[in-house]
């Protein structure tokens, strides 16, 4: 066991714990939304995946001319991969030790391509036939097995450049390049252990969006560490700068491979200086200019200079062996690393998509809690609170049908009074003599109330009809809410109403219009009156007593009799004419302006009596159906309930979420502090850092 894997032990444990809380708030993936629910699902997965995988995979990035695919090449062992060619391809290359040299190639169109297909493996029926004879002891088969050796090593030598041949022409953009998406080689490979993927981007710092798009992809997917390739002798460019600030959060080991070492030590060499000071000297320079460049501490930089070129052309046993302990050291802490590279990427990934979680929970409550309150504004009410708040809405509409109504009377009244007038006249007129004109009077009231009943009957039936179409134009609008809100099968019908058979609110109303006068009042102030007040007030009750119920006696009009016979005892038969039609008229207008004040006052009673109608129709319907509203209204509360229990579980889910975020943020702080002191040369500092 390594140094720090206990540690990495531990915060597999931690991530582990936390994967189940991120899990668990995919019940709640209504409130969350399917955006945020497919961040929750994303991170996951994809923290499952690098924990459960056993190899290490290294994104490799490099300055342009940096000498990367030369280092590749010569941790392979051979000039396998080109640069130049490949420099506008944006062709994602993973590396991998594998016994039998083969790749799969994956087009941008869909086709994938296998060399183990394209080009089977010659050697091993040789190897096989070989086998068989390596049991031989005659000259024959020694002779036999002389030339299959010798078979065997051109075999190997051309399958090799074959394979060699067709990887060239996959990552060339002038021949296969453009179309290659991703490459995955397998190779036994010289300096590449087992364990390992290398995943090398060449599009990462381009200007082609498409090749650093898929380039970026490929990191996200694959890399749990970064090595950097950059010249030993000079300065990150932009775009490097920029692709290391993006990377941080995503990749949290980088490694800083400076290459051209070999032209440090030559130029040392030529002026007499001595190589080995000039080259830790360049390395300590440049790993001060790299920290300085990306704002961090020069002690926190893991850094490796080497001389790749030299090693792949193996022209120099020293530098050969120099090159094979830096990819020593560089493979020995990435491997003693692993456990520590894995979790902490997990928990790094893990600790980002927690934050999104939490920001998208977050707004889920807010989501859920306007919803909550929503259905509670819009919760089916009780059929009293729904008559209510129908009542409450509509009462602008019922005050101004009760105005129109009223409108209508008030210009109805004067023509009505005209009719009463005219026929008072005309049975005045009739009387021939003085006998016929007292005899008349004695029966005068009579008369005026039989005039009165006659033209206040076509106010009563305006009256109805205005009633009716009132309630006929607002109740239906009422019953099918009422119909829709609580889930009604019938279609509830308004049927008109004649006064006899009206709601009670109706029949005060008419007592209300008719009896606005006092009788009793009227009578008290016509008894110190002549005649024709007493004409007058009489007329007025009479008005009041028949207008819309009818039929009511009113004391009153005993004066008008008696002042009527009195009046027609003296004078000329033409003066006593007038003088009781002038008198009648005068009452008649005192009872036409009195009926008319009245009138213009009823707005109120019967805005109120039109809302009683109205709800004693609405109280009947919902009676009716009481017990499957009741049902309806229980099956609301039931959701409600549920809706409000899920929102107040996801807030405490969330919450919960929130510690285990910031320990794993502190655990992956800690354990890169551990890791940094490991490539110092030190050991961690000990203790429980989880």
């Amino acid at each position: 066991m390594t140094s720090t894997e206990p540690y990495a032990q531990q915060l597999r444990g931690e991530v582990a714990r936390a994967l189940e809380g991120v899990e668990g708030l995919l019940a709640h993936e209504a409130l969350l939304g399917p955006e945020t629910a497919q961040v929750l699902r994303d991170t996951c997965d994809s923290v499952r995946q690098r924990l459960g995988r056993e190899a290490v995979a290294v994104a490799v990035v490099g300055e342009k001319k940096a000498g990367k695919s030369t280092l590749l090449n010569a941790i392979l062992g051979e000039a396998l991969l080109g640069a130049a060619v490949r420099e506008c391809t944006g062709t994602v290359i993973l590396l991998q030790r594998g016994e039998a040299r083969d790749y799969v190639a994956r087009f941008a169109d869909g086709r994938v391509e296998r060399f183990s297909e394209v080009c089977p493996d010659p050697v091993a029926p040789l190897e096989a036939e070989l086998e068989r004879l390596s049991h031989e002891d005659d000259a024959t088969s020694a002779t036999f097995r002389e030339a299959l050796q010798a078979e065997l090593a051109e075999e190997r030598l051309d399958h090799r450049a074959r394979f060699a041949a067709r990887v060239a022409a996959l990552t060339d953009r002038d021949v296969l390049g453009r179309e290659v998406h991703a490459l995955h080689l397998t190779l036994p490979a010289a300096r590449l252990p087992e364990g390992f993927v290398l995943v090398d981007t060449p599009g990462v710092n381009t200007d082609d969006t498409e090749s650093r798009d898929r380039a970026w992809r490929a990191i996200h997917e694959h890399a749990d560490g970064c090595l950097l390739i950059c010249d030993l002798q000079q300065p990150l460019s932009q775009s490097t700068l920029a692709f290391l600030d993006a990377l941080r959060p995503v990749v949290p080991h980088v490694v800083l491979i400076l290459t051209k070492l070999d032209r440090v030590m030559e130029d040392a060499a030529e002026v007499g200086g001595d190589p080995q000071e000039e080259a830790e000297e360049a390395r300590r320079v440049a790993v001060r200019r790299f920290a300085r460049q990306v704002g961090r501490d020069a002690d926190d930089v893991l850094a490796l200079a080497v001389a790749a070129r030299p090693a792949l052309e193996a022209a120099d046993p020293q530098s050969v062996a120099a090159f094979d302990e830096d990819m020593r050291q560089m493979f020995h802490v990435l491997r003693q690393e692993r456990e520590l590279v894995l979790a902490s990427r997990a928990a790094t990934a893990l600790a980002l998509g927690v934050e999104g979680i939490q920001a998208g929970a977050r707004e889920a409550e807010r989501r859920g809690a306007a919803l909550l309150a929503q259905l509670e504004a819009q919760a089916i009410p009780t059929p009293g609170r729904f008559c209510d708040d129908w009542l409450e809405a509509t009462r602008p509409r019922i005050r101004r049908r009760a105005g129109a109504i009223v409108a209508e009377l008030l210009r109805a009244l004067p023509g009505v009074m005209l009719e009463v007038d005219a026929g008072v006249s005309a049975i005045i007129e009739s009387a021939k003599d003085r006998a016929a004109l007292v005899a008349l009077s004695k029966d005068l009231r009579a008369v005026v109330e039989a005039e009165l009943d006659a033209g206040l009957a076509q106010l009563r039936r305006s009256t109805r009809a205005a009633l009716n179409e009132a309630t006929r134009s607002l109740l239906p609008h009422a019953l099918e809410g009422l119909r829709q809100r609580y889930a009604l099968l019938e279609a509830l019908r308004f049927t008109p109403w004649s006064l006899a058979d009206a709601p009670p609110a109706l029949e005060r109303l008419s007592q209300e219009i008719s009896l606005g006068i006092d009788p009793e009042r009227l009578l008290v102030e016509t008894q110190s009156e002549q005649v024709e007040w007493g004409v007058r007030g009489a007329a007025a009750g009479a008005a009041i007593g028949f207008f819309l119920t009818g039929g009511a006696a009113l004391p009153v009009l005993l004066a008008l009799g008696a002042g009527g016979a009195a009046a027609a005892r003296y004078g000329p038969l033409g003066t006593l004419r007038r003088r009781t039609q002038a008198a009648a008229q005068e009452a008649l207008r005192d009872a036409e302006t009195r009926l008319s004040g009245q009138l213009r006052g009823s707005g109120p009673a019967l805005t109120l009596a039109l809302e009683d109608a109205l709800g004693d129709a609405l109280a009947q319907a919902t009676a009716r159906f009481s017990d499957r509203i009741e049902a309806l209204l229980q099956a609301e509360r039931t959701r409600i309930d549920a809706q409000r229990a899920q929102l107040e579980s996801l807030v405490a889910a969330a919450a919960q979420l929130q510690p285990q975020a910031e320990h794993l943020r502190a655990s992956v702080a800690a354990l890169r502090g551990a890791s940094r002191a490991l490539c110092a040369g030190q050991g961690p500092s000990g203790g429980d850092i989880l």
